[in-house]
């Protein structure tokens, strides 16, 4: 799904001061950006506390490129690069089919 705005959500993310450039990925067919991810810092905050964890979006495809299993591996690639990077959590806001598929979970399902 799409609202075809994407490109300027990693616009403003990459002038931003959360921008870390080793999370930002591209998958490549024959010259051609056909793919992108892009994890970015935050902070989750409550009222005692504060910890500092990573964002996911936007994952992108081409249309012609889906279902190929790339989204999937610049996905595992940058959790993979994040944890190299010494960061502890993710999180994102996505469909509730899809993302499980790499361990995610709702967090509405987590006994806090």
């Amino acid at each position: 799904m799409s609202d075809h705005k994407e490109q300027f959500l990693v616009e403003r993310l990459r002038k931003s001061n959360t921008f870390v450039m080793e999370l930002s990925l591209v998958a490549e067919f024959e010259n051609k950006i056909v793919g992108h991810t892009l994890l970015t810092r935050l902070k989750i905050k409550n009222r005692l506390d504060e910890f500092d964890s990573l964002a996911l979006a936007p994952v992108s495809v081409l249309p012609e490129f889906q279902g190929k299993g790339i989204g999937r591996k610049l996905i595992l690639e940058s959790r993979k690069t994040a944890k190299e990077l010494g960061h502890k959590s993710i999180i994102l806001l996505g469909h509730e089919k899809y993302y499980p598929k790499f361990g995610y979970k709702q967090a509405d399902t987590f006994n806090i």
